[in-house]
This record gives C-alpha cells, sequence and structure tokens, in this order.
C-alpha cells in the first residue's frame, strides 16, 4: 500500500461497468460470507452470548439479529461511500490514505518481530 499509493490509480484507464443492482448485491454478499475474518468474528461474538443451554428461540434470535445488523451497517456504508462528493473526497484523499496505512501495516510488522526477538 505504502509503495503504490503514488501510482496511478488501476481504475483510472478501466472503463466504469454497470452492474445491476442484484449483481451489485450478490458479489457483496458472497464477498463478506466467504471472508473467513467475518466468521471467525461471528463465531467469537456468538460464544460471548450464547451457550449450549440457550434455548434454540434465542439463538435463532441472535443469528437474526446479526444479519439484520450487518445488512443495515453495509447498506450505509455503500449508500456513503457512492454518494458522488464523499466518494470523489474519497478518491482525492486515497494516496493519502494508502500510505498511512501502508506506514502503518510495516509499523505493526516491525513491532511483531521486535516482539518476537526479544522473547
Amino acid at each position: 500500500m505504502y509503495r503504490h499509493a503514488t501510482a496511478a490509480p488501476a481504475h483510472a484507464a478501466t472503463p466504469v461497468l454497470h452492474i445491476s443492482d442484484w449483481r451489485a448485491l450478490k458479489t457483496g454478499f458472497l464477498t463478506n460470507v466467504l471472508n473467513p475474518k467475518t466468521t471467525v468474528f461471528i463465531v467469537s461474538l456468538f460464544m460471548q452470548v450464547v451457550n449450549p443451554q440457550s434455548p434454540l428461540w434465542l439463538q435463532i434470535g441472535y443469528g437474526l439479529f446479526i444479519s439484520l445488523a450487518h445488512m443495515l451497517w453495509f447498506g450505509c456504508v455503500a449508500l456513503f461511500f457512492s454518494a458522488p462528493g464523499v466518494s470523489a473526497r474519497f478518491l482525492r484523499l486515497r494516496r493519502g490514505i494508502d500510505r498511512l496505512f501502508g506506514g502503518l501495516l510495516v509499523t505493526f510488522g516491525a513491532l511483531l518481530a521486535l516482539s518476537n526477538l526479544s522473547r
């Protein structure tokens, strides 16, 4: 992220491909469902509030709640970042954001390497 922050955005030369709302929803849904980090997060969250003695209706209720919360959250994120003003500003700030997070990742990696050396 840090090294390529100054490169021209990949989408600059690529024409915008318009897809249907259904296809966009399907792609987003599959991306989230197949993301192992999401599964680990949800399972760890459920382990905090659900135990084997919890009634089935409560377990189903938690599942419905987390599904609804995810739909609302990702819907709001999609609406926010698809707004023309927000999207244009985000693309203008993209280099700085990429450099910032690239630098953070390098710093975290270095700290992790140093912590292993001190053991």
